[in-house]
């Protein structure tokens, strides 16, 4: 299932995250286990980095992706580091390949690696890595789409 998971991880998000502004307690409960178990499943950084495109593309989406990140994302390096020790960052198994309009996914041990050994140091930069990817363009212009909100 984690592969099919992966595939539709932009959609199954957008299904999600509206589940998030329904005021009963026990389906908000819910879609928050889901939703953590999904993020167990695909790992953190695409977890989050699909979640950043939500809120991007998605005006209806917003909100509800403004309120989990702010909820769910550490505040600082220290909350980070508390997390990582409750093991809570987790590594993505696959990686989507799109080769000659084809999409796949491959086990990518050297990325698997590289998150493994920065989900262990846990610096700065691997904060962002996990919780902010793409930093620079996704990040930023999802903020901005954000702030949009009327």
């Amino acid at each position: 299932m984690k592969k099919e998971l992966i595939l539709s991880l932009p959609g199954f998000i957008l299904c999600m995250l509206p589940a998030l502004e329904d005021q009963n307690g026990e389906i908000l409960k819910r879609v928050e286990a889901i939703l953590y178990e999904t993020e167990k499943i695909v790992g953190t950084s695409e977890f989050y980095g699909e979640i950043w495109k939500a809120m991007l593309r998605t005006p209806r989406a917003r909100l509800s992706a403004i309120k989990y990140l702010e909820k769910k994302i550490p505040h600082n390096l220290k909350h980070a580091r508390e997390i990582k020790e409750r093991k809570g960052i987790y590594i993505s198994d696959y990686t989507i390949k799109i080769i000659n309009h084809e999409v796949s996914l491959k086990k990518d041990l050297a990325k698997r690696a590289i998150e493994e050994n920065m989900r262990t140091k846990m610096d700065l930069h691997d904060y962002f890595y996990f919780y902010y990817p793409n930093k620079s363009k996704l990040i930023m212009n999802a903020l901005i789409a954000g702030l949009s909100i009327t």
